[in-house]
């Protein structure tokens, strides 16, 4: 019995060393790593804040493309040069009738007959059907330039004295002449002419 006793005794003490192991080996543990509740929140609280700044972060600027850097092309705004037309030659002339109406034409032909000293000495320029006429009492041969209105049905004419080197054309062919109006007497009438012309 004494035996039962002493080997009960020495499964206890067995056990009671074995606890107080157990107990010395967790009491040596580093329990510097352990938080509190208070400690936890604010670690959580941390993480949570460096994940949202994370996110709002801007992301970066996508780079400039090719395209992009290329710097635009400079048109220069010339002017277009436009084809130079050439000008009639106008200059000396004082009255030029081919640029004016048949009617405006035919009224000016008409002031000079009626009114020829305001034509004296004038540089004309005229156009219209070349007519001829050979006068046998006197053995002169007159030239004349015939202007018709804008009906057709009137006509006046003045007469013109070429140039050397000039040639008359064919009766009742167009005719342009520039030449300086003047007056002569002719028995007792006075009479209009263009002296010194040239065709046009």
């Amino acid at each position: 019995m004494k035996k039962v006793v002493k080997i009960a005794l020495c499964v206890l003490l067995i056990f009671t060393v074995a606890a107080c192991g157990e107990k010395t080996s967790d009491t040596s543990r580093d329990y510097s790593s352990v938080t509190d509740v208070n400690d936890l929140l604010a670690a959580a609280k941390a993480q949570e804040t460096s994940v949202s700044e994370k996110e709002e972060e801007p992301a970066p600027a996508p780079a400039p493309s090719v395209e992009e850097e290329k710097e635009p092309e400079v048109v220069s705004e010339e002017p277009e040069e436009t084809p130079e037309t050439e000008a009639e030659d106008t200059e000396g002339i004082d009255v030029d009738l081919t640029t004016l109406s048949q009617t405006m034409v035919y009224s000016e032909v008409y002031n000079m007959m009626y009114y020829p000293e305001d034509y004296v000495g004038k540089v004309i320029k005229m156009e219209g059907l070349y007519t001829y006429l050979f006068d046998e009492s006197t053995g002169n041969e007159y030239h004349a330039c015939i202007v018709k209105d804008a009906t057709a049905c009137c006509s006046t004419g003045i007469e013109f004295i070429l140039s050397d080197g000039y040639e008359y054309p064919s009766e009742g062919d167009d005719i342009c002449v520039t030449g300086t109006f003047d007056t002569y007497m002719e028995g007792d009438h006075l009479y209009c002419t263009l002296r010194d012309c040239v065709r046009n």
